[in-house]
């Protein structure tokens, strides 16, 4: 054990005598590849993160007279589709915001197809560069959804973040907070149209029914739906409640790597690689000293053959 423990040594020492041996070209890559990156952070875009953080807000404020209600008439409840459960109105309005309809319509109606894809864009001619195939639909959503836009939830406190990320930190708190306002404007317009054909729904019932109780019961339930509709009216975030607004971002507070950090990370990298380097151009040194000291350890008297 003491003579594989002496050999181990020596095979250290003869890497590591390897290694100051080659401090040139150690020090040449580490510097070069320090130098390398830190252009590379130079030259990239950096990029800004906004965010705004939101609350589930639950609109069906008299849910005792709604769950009653519906009690007293579950089918037709049911068909006015006002019976409609807490958890799963979050995930419906979740489910909407990150559809593929909800986002071609933001981007559409924001006309972002020059902005999102501007290397492609002529912004002198105003129209797309000659050779270069506008953008599809379906390109600029997973260009959003994957790149863009981010929606976290927090399964702790119930809360919502919308995270947009773009070159312009102005640009990305304007289009995380529009974000929000289009979806309660949708949901509020949805929440309108579905009231408003609930209660025709229901008048129409009244009018073919002559039971005292099934006509009072319809009445709780016309009285719901103009009570929706009037919530639905009056609250401008109707789906969301904005806990905290997007801002823009400090011109510091990027979320790309800075060109120092970069160039840190490039001059240990440039190093290791120069050192594996140094070891694969001078091997035998090490495996001669190995050998060497294995015969020596062969030839000694205390040696079995």
């Amino acid at each position: 054990m003491d003579e594989l423990q002496r050999q181990e040594e020596i095979l250290f020492g003869d890497v590591l005598a390897r290694i100051v041996e080659g401090w040139r070209l150690l020090l040449g890559g580490a510097i070069l590849a320090s130098i390398v990156l830190g252009i590379a952070g130079l030259l990239v875009e950096p990029m800004y993160r906004a965010r705004t953080v939101l609350a589930f807000r639950d609109v069906d404020g008299d849910v005792d007279a709604l769950e009653s209600a519906a009690g007293r008439l579950g089918g037709l409840a049911a068909l006015t589709g006002f019976a409609l459960p807490r958890g799963d109105a979050r995930a419906e309005v979740l489910a909407v915001f990150r559809s593929r309809r909800f986002t071609d319509r933001f981007i559409r109606d924001a006309n972002l197809l020059p902005v999102l894809f501007s290397d492609r864009w002529d912004a002198q001619k105003g129209q797309w560069k000659p050779g270069a195939a506008p953008p599809s639909t379906a390109e600029a959503f997973l260009r959003v959804d994957r790149d863009v836009r981010r929606i976290v939830e927090n399964n702790r406190t119930g809360l919502v973040s919308v995270e947009v990320d773009w070159s312009d930190p102005v640009v990305a708190a304007r289009w995380a907070n529009s974000l929000v306002s289009q979806l309660n404007a949708d949901m509020r317009a949805k929440a309108i149209e579905d009231a408003e054909d609930s209660r025709e729904f229901l008048e129409e019932e009244l009018s073919a029914t002559k039971i005292l109780e099934v006509r009072s019961s319809i009445n709780n339930l016309i009285e719901i739906q103009i009570k929706r509709r009037m919530l639905a009216s009056v609250n401008q975030d109707y789906a969301f409640r904005v806990i905290d607004p997007a801002v823009p971002p400090a011109a510091t507070d990027t979320i790309t790597a800075s060109p120092l950090l970069l160039a840190l990370l490039g001059f240990f990298a440039g190093g290791l690689l120069s050192a594996v380097v140094v070891l694969a151009i001078h091997p035998g040194s090490a495996r001669r000293s190995g050998a060497a000291y294995s015969r020596d350890v062969s030839a000694s008297p205390g040696s079995k053959s």
